[in-house]
């Protein structure tokens, strides 16, 4: 494992015919079992090894307590400045650093 035991913000890939917010929306609920309230798009830039992947970064309001969690073996909720005090995988210090700038 390259980044055993670092933390990472959860990824999703877009499937044929959905837009980004579909892919946001439906993974929430699939892996949170909420629905998502409200999205603002935060920014996007591609993977330095692989340009053609992109990662897309939102600011999510959900409504009710997550019940459940799918595909995960843990979750935590931080606040942005809580983020470095966390050992975390190296591209999501790259995301941080759009965050901190939202």
């Amino acid at each position: 494992m390259l980044f055993g035991g670092s933390w990472e913000f959860p990824t999703f890939e877009i499937e044929d015919g959905e837009t980004a917010e579909d892919s946001l929306e439906r993974n929430f609920f699939e892996c949170l079992s909420v629905q998502v309230a409200g999205a603002r798009f935060i920014g996007a830039r591609s993977m330095v090894r692989n340009p053609n992947v992109r990662f897309f970064s939102y600011g999510v309001e959900i409504s009710q307590k997550v019940r459940w969690v799918n595909g995960y073996s843990s979750f935590k909720w931080l606040k942005i400045n809580e983020l470095r005090r966390i050992r975390l995988s190296p591209g999501c210090v790259t995301s941080i650093k759009t965050l901190e700038n939202f």
